[in-house]
């Protein structure tokens, strides 16, 4: 996980260094922009990806007032298929460290166990203790954040939209009615590309604090020598 954290403090520094560019200014990075180092950083960072991804438990925080009420947690969850991640654009702005980007995932694997108990629009409750399997193919990420350089690295204001190329789903326990999730199975199966469509905000607003808690939670366990900005960095923040 340190090649991530090498990569963004040191696409940081390649910019705070160069004597051209004006407090105010934008830089995007083109292909043959620092193509060594960014290429390098990000294959070093896919050569020591773990993949399958595990992870043992998370609790999803849901807004209060959102259109989704209740509590969801998952365990268990094994991701397949992030080594073959791209990133196919780049945009930071020096100006606030605002980082925007595209990440390409042609396939990837999912498996979780789950537990929800949740209320959707004040009218459909939601429960179930079960497990599903998610096969999704050519996957787009836009998304952007803010690095924050103060004490370490860490992100903040982490925003995630997605889109789907086609997923398959097998669900298991939900409602406690096998037949009701095998139904639902088929349903997504036929409507989850539309579904995701059409549900952009709400989906971004549930993913991006589950992002933003995952990365910081990757930063936190570098190295703080790793996290440290470079030293031309921190002569560009003064």
């Amino acid at each position: 996980m340190r090649q991530f954290i090498a990569l963004f403090v040191s696409l940081v520094g390649a910019f705070a260094y160069s004597g051209n560019l004006q407090p105010e200014a934008e830089v995007t990075i083109e292909p043959y922009i620092f193509e060594d180092l960014i290429n390098s950083t990000i294959e070093s960072f896919r050569a020591n990806l773990s993949d399958p991804l595990l992870l043992d438990a998370y609790e999803i925080d849901l807004p209060d007032n959102g259109t989704i009420l209740g509590n969801a947690s998952i365990a268990n969850l094994e991701l397949k298929g992030l080594k073959g991640f791209q990133v196919p654009y780049l945009n930071f702005a020096l100006i606030g460290f605002r980082l925007n980007f595209t990440i390409d995932l042609p396939v990837l694997d999912l498996y979780t166990d789950f537990n929800l108990n949740l209320l959707i629009a004040d009218t459909l409750a939601i429960w179930g203790n079960g497990n599903v399997t998610v096969h999704l193919d050519n996957i787009d990420i836009q998304g952007s954040a803010q690095a924050n350089l103060t004490d370490g690295l860490s992100v903040d204001n982490v925003r995630i939209q997605l889109q789907l190329g086609n997923g398959t789903f097998e669900i298991h326990g939900l409602l406690d009615d096998e037949d009701l999730s095998s139904l639902l199975s088929s349903i997504l199966n036929d409507l989850a590309v539309k579904l995701i469509d059409e549900n952009q905000e709400l989906i971004t607003e549930i993913i991006s604090p589950i992002i933003q808690d995952l990365i910081n939670s990757i930063l936190a366990s570098a190295d703080q020598t790793t996290t440290a900005p470079p030293a031309d960095v921190t002569a560009a923040l003064n």
